[in-house]
């Protein structure tokens, strides 16, 4: 079956090795980028969780200015 004429699939172009492994290069570098973001997004959330459980399990008259404590990155 003819379409418009052309009996030429996408696979026969020249430009198209080059263009497929671009995307497939790029996809790799975005979902390496979006793993490293993750990774160290939930580092952080690590530590604060760790902070806030620390801090949750100290007795109640040592809380005494919850602004000066602040958990270290």
């Amino acid at each position: 079956m003819k379409i418009r004429g052309s009996d030429r699939n996408l696979e026969s172009f020249r430009i198209f090795p080059i263009a497929a492994w671009s995307c497939v290069i790029g996809f790799a570098v975005f979902v390496y980028t979006l793993t490293m973001n993750l990774q160290s997004t939930t580092t952080e959330l690590e530590s604060q969780a760790n902070f806030l459980e620390t801090t949750s399990k100290k007795p109640l008259n040592e809380h005494t200015d919850f602004e000066s404590e602040k958990p270290l990155n």
